[in-house]
């Protein structure tokens, strides 16, 4: 019949594309005024007039209706909430000295901050428990590999136990046999000759042990 059902008001441009939440009860709008909106499809048009009737007194500057607007979207009265068009509306009351508005925008920065620290708080305690699963991890990856690979009589365990080189004794060095410990190989009229295994050091990486000084565990 051409009958207008209901007016949504919102929009300052023409509304170019609308779609429906696949629940129906949302209806997503958008417009050339480079905006989109949320439109709560299942809302009366009581609620709907009364979220029109503020929009037009809280465009005209009154700070009441502004603060009053900016309640409606916060908390979801009868329109889809939206915090960030209640807090757009909430400054403006504030800007004209409304004290429920700068109030409103105080309790949400408290709010806010909370959660964020509630949420840093969280991130925390996830990660101090990872830290103490990857350090009993290592534990019980250090336990295991000295564990026991023979037994006592009676069955109890015994710890295994490191051999250390007897080449060595556990220094991992061991004399250089190409100079005999000497650091050198032979004399020149000019003066020593450095020897090139040691570097003149006398001493060279245990070849038994790997230069690990011990042959692994008993």
């Amino acid at each position: 019949s051409g009958t207008e059902l209901l007016k949504l008001t919102g929009h300052t441009d023409w509304v170019k594309s609308v779609c429906f939440s696949p629940d129906g009860k949302e209806v997503l709008t958008g417009s050339d005024d480079n905006t989109a909106r949320i439109w709560d499809a299942g809302a009366s048009d009581q609620s709907i007039a009364k979220e029109t009737q503020l929009r037009k007194k809280a465009e005209n500057g009154n700070a009441e209706e502004q603060f009053k607007l900016g309640n409606l979207y916060y908390n979801g009265d009868g329109v889809s909430k939206n915090i960030e068009e209640a807090l757009r509306w909430w400054k403006k009351a504030g800007l004209q000295g409304h004290q429920g508005s700068v109030d409103a925008l105080q309790k949400h920065a408290r709010a806010t901050i909370a959660a964020e620290q509630r949420k840093q708080e969280e991130e925390q305690r996830k990660r101090e428990e990872e830290e103490r699963q990857q350090a009993a991890a290592r534990a019980s990856s250090s336990s295991s590999g000295s564990g026991s690979s023979g037994s006592y009589s009676g069955g109890e365990s015994r710890p295994r136990q490191l051999k250390i080189c007897p080449n060595c004794s556990g220094t991992t060095q061991q004399q250089c046999f190409s100079c005999d410990g000497k650091g050198i190989t032979y004399k020149l009229f000019e003066g020593e000759k450095r020897c090139y295994r040691c570097g003149g050091n006398g001493r060279i990486e245990c070849s038994t042990c790997g230069g690990r000084g011990n042959l692994g565990y008993e």
